[in-house]
Parts: structure tokens; sequence; C-alpha cells
């Protein structure tokens, strides 16, 4: 404080005579002793405070119970993030690959040459895989490594080594990889199935480069289908950031354990925005074994062209609702067909999993091994019945494992089934090619135009006559280039001109 002007010039006095004033003044004398037995009170009681309070009380206050309970409770986590990443992180690699770029030389698109005036440059991409065997079997993202000539994987500890492509199924996104190595350290997979929304996870992969970066977040739902990334679809969503470069890489919960292969990300500017996807786990061990033991993945295979309910449908059916499927058309001799279900069925559920529309109905019946016998519940003519079926083995083609030169054209987001007299009769075709069976919502097919039921003639100037001619024929394509199919529906022909994924 500032003193009055008064006390300015006593302060001042009493600091430049001190003797004389207390002499001259008896009365600010017995003041002045007061004071100083006052001020050394004061500086005792000070002191001997702390010694002088309660046991219950502290010198200085600190952070209560609830406070020290909240705190022990991230301490808690952290340690359970930290486990979670040590755990996995021996098991992550880092996949580059790399497709040879061409010098100058003659190309041709129908009847048309032209040759290119420069020199086509390597292309490189990088992106994560997960030792799954511990004799180096790596699994990844198929467009990871979909049409690379060299694919180089490099362990946690720095090693590197040339990986192989030994199978793939892009109906899944999924490729399984294979380098020269033995004692490796494969990843412990978990029940994606036992995931709870909300529930903790971490993402573990390569984001642009940057080697062994874990993030976290939590599950933000799970069963996301419809997203146009792959014919079978059943994405855990995430908001653990994952960016360009974590695909393929795992997707742990706070066990270590994997829950789910990290492929893409719905993203505005080409970052994380909070919504990342996922493959479960459960689809990626079935998907794994199958293309280990025998080279393409076996799936359930009902024989039915599936389209959705729509409100006009469901009441001229007597329908209330439209959670269901409609069946357009059956394949001939098909488990469907052999069964006895009918174009204009409603299919309500599948072995007790309700089919709202084509898209979980074609993964609820994929998800089944063929030869499996399920009871298909059905509403026709007013009423709901129950009809056992056997399912078959789905035709192969496009989901056959494929050799490391296989490229991204072969991702059209269709399926093909082989033409036969008595399909052709019901679709009044000529029964000349292969029928599409199903077309990935948002895919490449399905932006061109085409439908299930379509009859593919020619691919390119190939003409078509089975499903292995059809894959030969998109094998031979050229990465990222159109590709011209030669179609016929309801008997009349045209082209149609896509772009591969």
């Amino acid at each position: 404080c500032v003193p009055s002007e008064p006390e300015a010039g006593l302060a001042a006095s009493w600091g430049s005579d001190k003797e004389s004033f207390m002499i001259r003044n008896p009365r600010w004398s017995r003041v002045a002793a007061w004071s100083s037995a006052l001020v050394s009170a004061a500086v005792v009681a000070v002191v001997a405070a702390p010694w002088l309070r309660p046991a219950s009380v502290s010198a200085v206050d600190g952070p209560d119970q609830a406070t020290i309970e909240q705190l022990r409770q991230a301490r808690d986590l952290s340690a359970a993030f930290k486990q979670a990443a040590k755990a996995v992180g021996p098991s992550v690699v880092h996949v580059t690959s790399v497709v040879r770029g061409t010098a100058s030389d003659d190309r041709r698109f129908g009847n048309r040459r032209w040759r290119t005036p420069f020199d086509i440059p390597d292309q490189i991409g990088t992106g994560t895989g997960l030792i799954v065997r511990p004799d180096g079997y790596i699994v990844t993202n198929n467009h990871v490594v979909s049409g690379a000539d060299e694919i180089v994987a490099r362990l946690q500890d720095g090693r590197e080594q040339a990986a192989t492509l030994v199978g793939v199924d892009p109906d899944t996104d999924l490729a399984i990889l294979k380098i020269d190595s033995a004692e490796l350290r494969p990843a412990k997979f978990g029940d994606s199935d036992a995931l709870d929304v909300g529930e903790w996870v971490l993402a573990v992969g390569n984001p642009f480069g940057l080697d062994q970066t874990v993030t976290a977040g939590i599950v933000s739902a799970k069963g996301r289908v419809g997203m146009g990334l792959a014919t079978y679809e059943n994405f855990i969503q995430t908001d653990a950031a994952i960016n360009p470069g974590n695909s393929g890489g795992p997707l742990v919960n706070l066990m270590g354990e994997v829950v789910g292969i990290n492929t893409a990300i719905s993203t505005r500017n080409g970052g994380s925005m909070g919504i990342g996807f996922a493959i479960p786990s459960s689809m990626v061990r079935r998907v794994v074994d199958d293309l280990l033991e025998s080279g393409f993945v076996d799936r359930g295979w009902l024989g039915v062209q599936p389209r959705g309910l729509t409100p006009r449908i469901a009441e001229a059916q007597n329908f209330r609702g439209t959670a269901g499927t409609v069946v357009e058309t059956v394949v001939p001799d098909a488990p469907a067909d052999l069964a006895g279900i009918q174009p204009g069925d409603i299919i309500l559920s599948i072995g007790g999993r309700a089919t709202p529309d084509p898209t979980q109905l074609r993964q609820i019946v994929a998800d089944f091994d063929p030869q499996s016998t399920v009871n298909v519940v059905l509403f026709r003519g007013g009423e709901q019945r129950e009809v056992p079926v056997r399912l078959g083995q789905r035709p192969r083609g496009q989901t056959a494992a494929v050799s490391a030169k296989a490229d991204g054209s072969l991702d059209l987001g269709l399926t093909v089934i082989p033409m036969t007299r008595q399909l052709a009769r019901r679709l009044d075709a000529s029964g000349r090619g292969v029928v599409v069976e199903e077309v990935v919502q948002n895919g490449p097919a399905a932006l061109s135009g085409i439908q299930p039921g379509d009859a593919i003639i020619r691919v390119g100037d190939q003409e078509i006559q089975s499903t292995d001619d059809f894959g030969r024929a998109m094998r031979q394509q050229v990465a990222d280039a159109p590709v011209r199919l030669y179609i016929e529906r309801a008997g009349v022909g045209q082209w149609i001109v896509l772009k591969s994924k």
C-alpha cells in the first residue's frame, strides 16, 4: 500500500531520527513497542502453523480422492495402450509395391494403334502388412499390391525382403504375401464379433511412409455395408486416425489382439477425417485360411439375382414394410431353383439372419460354407413360409487366386456365372458369353450401367465363352485403362466402356 502524505512524513522522520522521535513522543514509543511484539507473534505463528494444524489437514492443498482415482485410471489406460502397441508391433510390416514404368512404345485400343510420346516412370506405393504365420506369410489389402511388378516387405527390425504375391481375394480386398523368413512373430487374432461400439481400439501402420505409427480411437459402428469398396462388406468403422499407407495394417483391441484390417477412409482432403473402415477379423481369418489351403475362397451360393424391396412391390405383394429382398431371377438348377424358390419371392432371412437388402443377402449367403443346409424364410402369396436350401459352391472366376501380374482392371465391381440354355431362355439372350450375377453398388460396373442378368459377350477384341475366358481377359487388360465390354441385354447388344478401380 502507498502511505498517505502525513504518514509518509512520519515514516521519513522515523527513519531519519528514530531515537529522538521516540523520546520526544513517549506515546508513539509505547505504540512501537506493542507493534514490535505483534510482528514477532505473527512471525512465530506463521512458522509454527504447519506444526500446529490438525494431522488431517495438509500444509499444501493436493488433489482430492476423486481426482487421484481419475489419474490412476488414465495411467492404467495409457499402460494398456502401450502394452497393446508393444504386443502387435513385431507383427506389422511396411509394404512397398513398384509398378515398373515403360519406355515409349506402341499401344493399342480396339483397332487403333498409337505410340506414346513419353516414358512412363515407375510408380511406387506404400502400405502395411501383418504377419499371420511364423514362416513368412503376410496379409495385406489387395489394392496395396495389385498390379505390382515388385513387392518389398520391411520388418520392424529393419530387414527388407522381396515378397511374392501368393493369393488374392478381390471380393474382400485382401491379399496374401510370402517372404523367405522363418521364426517370425505372427499377430494374435481376436473376436471381431465381440467388439462393442464405443470400445477403444488402436490402428497401427505406416501412414505417409512413417513406420510403426500408432493411433487411438473407438469403434464408431459395426456392420457397415453398401460402401462400394468390395463385393462382400461388413466393415468396422473407427475414428482412430487412418491415412494413406495404413491400408493393410491391423486394428487391435486393448489386449493387443487383431480385430480388423484397416482398408479405407472417408475423406474430403485425402487425410483422416475420423471415419475409417476395417475388415473384421472374422472375415480376414476365413479368407486367409482358404487362400493358403486351396488358393481360392469357398463361399456359399444361392443362385438368385436379388433386388431391393420397394414400397410399390411390397404393396403389390400385400407385404407390410420394406425389410426384405426380392428374388428377381433364379439361376436354373441352382440351389434356390432346386429348393423351389421362385422369382417374386421376398426373402426375409437366411439361416436365422435377416436379409433386409440385396447387399446383406449376398454377404450372409457367402458367410456359409458350400453344401451347408440353411432355412430360408420367404414371403409368397400373402403368407410366410420356410424353405430348407442346400447351398452350392459359388462359381469361381474372378475370385480365384491370380498371379502377381493381376492388376486393378480385375476389380470391375461385378461377378459372373456361366451361361446355360435355361438362363438364356429366361433372359431372352442368345446363349453366348457369361451372365452378370452381381453388381457392386457404386462400383465401376454399376456406374457404367451394367446390370445383373446382362450377358458379357466380348472383352475388347476377345470373345468370351466361359468364366475362365472372362478371368483371362481381365488379366490382360492394362491397369487404369478403359475396359470395353460388349454386352447383351434382352437380346439387344451394345458396347459399354468402363474404368476399373
